[in-house]
């Protein structure tokens, strides 16, 4: 047994390398062309007037928060499955956070959980200003609905679409904020569709929105002079930070978006092919994972461990000897300890920490085979014997 399978790897081929190598080689290797060419690349892809490139998924998140307005005396919530991205950008933005279940069969918040949870709210006079939802492992929440909600509440909809590039609602890409979404947040980390090493990526409609979350990433200094007399002074105008994104990271995401059909449709393939080779095993998928618009970064399963015969922890040790690393995407961020801190306890998301209890994700990347996915099956049958 030589291969180890993990839940996710990047895919870099020598037309990368090569593109990577190009944008070393220009005369600039930050605040040049190919970022440029890059934000046009993908929200021409994503059906969005305008494409922010920046740091990293989070910077998306925290950068969008603050240019919406959030700070201290403002509210905002998001999913509580998810990374901790989310609520920290809201944290960090000085805003207090807030978290919505999640629906036990999509793994995302839905318009009902998110209404629930805004008449809970009302009650105690504290709903938000902002909602952050997560389109979980790559499947779309539902975002008609959920934009319905936010209308008739006033609240503003940032998406959280770090999983989700590539996706598609009703048959829109996700990135597009076609629902009215304020911005729609990307992360290129090696382990999502495409990658630029580190980087994420900022869509919205709103041209304002756009040039100030640009100075934004910038420490908050535009790139035009801001005096007709003094043509080498710019002002800062907005608090911000060096969140920008270098030529060659650019230059390597113009070469992997032109895979990303290809890598998607290895993805849903592999997604397929798990749910036949699993079929009888007492396990559950995501509802809707089967969809073409699903963008499968992940493959979060619900393993029913009495059925099985085995403990959780007795199922990960074992996996691990025989190769395959399961990972749990994620600990719930209300439980975390700093959220803790804040006055939240378990038993108030019973969506999300049964999902946590449940869950293991099943390693997809696009190397994976067919005889891969059969390997692993064998594997985890092994590894669930060896645990009983």
């Amino acid at each position: 047994m030589s291969k180890l399978y993990r839940y996710g790897f990047q895919c870099i081929d020598e037309d990368d390398i090569s593109a990577l190598c190009q944008g070393l080689r220009g005369e600039l290797i930050t605040n040049g062309p190919n970022v440029a060419a890059f934000e046009e690349a993908v929200a021409r892809r994503c059906g969005a007037a305008h494409a922010v490139a920046v740091s990293c998924g989070s910077a998306a998140l925290q950068l969008t928060a603050q240019a919406v307005g959030m700070g201290p005396g403002k509210r905002a919530w998001t999913s509580a499955m998810t990374f901790v991205g989310a609520a920290n950008a809201i944290t960090a933005s000085g805003a207090t956070p807030g978290f919505v279940d999640i629906d036990p069969h999509t793994f995302n918040v839905t318009p009902e959980t998110f209404e629930a949870a805004l008449v809970e709210a009302e009650r105690h006079g504290e709903l938000p200003d902002l909602f952050i939802p997560v389109h979980f492992a790559g499947q779309s929440c539902d975002m008609p609905g959920l934009s319905t909600v936010a209308r008739k509440w006033g609240v503003t909809i940032i998406e959280d679409a770090c999983h989700a590039l590539g996706a598609e609602v009703d048959g829109l890409p996700v990135g597009g904020c076609h629902s009215g979404s304020a911005a729609a947040c990307f992360s290129l980390h090696p382990v999502k569709t495409i990658t630029t090493g580190e980087g994420g990526l900022i869509l919205t409609n709103d041209v304002s929105l756009a040039a100030r979350l640009r100075r934004m990433r910038n420490h908050g200094i535009g790139m035009q002079p801001t005096c007709a007399d003094e043509p080498w002074r710019r002002e800062m105008t907005d608090i911000g930070f060096n969140h920008r994104m270098t030529e060659f990271q650019a230059s390597l995401g113009l070469s992997q978006l032109r895979k990303l059909d290809t890598f998607l449709a290895r993805r849903r393939a592999l997604a397929e092919l798990y749910r036949h080779t699993f079929a009888h095993w007492p396990i559950r998928f995501q509802h809707g994972s089967s969809t073409a618009g699903h963008a499968h970064h992940l493959l979060p399963v619900l393993f029913d461990f009495d059925a099985l015969g085995v403990g959780k922890r007795a199922l990960f040790d074992q996996a691990a000897r025989h190769g395959i690393h399961l990972v749990v995407q994620y600990y719930p961020p209300p439980l975390h300890a700093y959220y803790r801190r804040l006055g939240y306890t378990e038993g108030q998301f019973p969506g999300a920490e049964a999902f946590y209890r449940q869950s293991f994700c099943l390693p997809i990347h696009p190397s994976l085979n067919e005889a891969d996915i059969a390997d692993i099956h064998q594997r985890l049958g092994d590894a669930v014997a060896a645990a009983r």
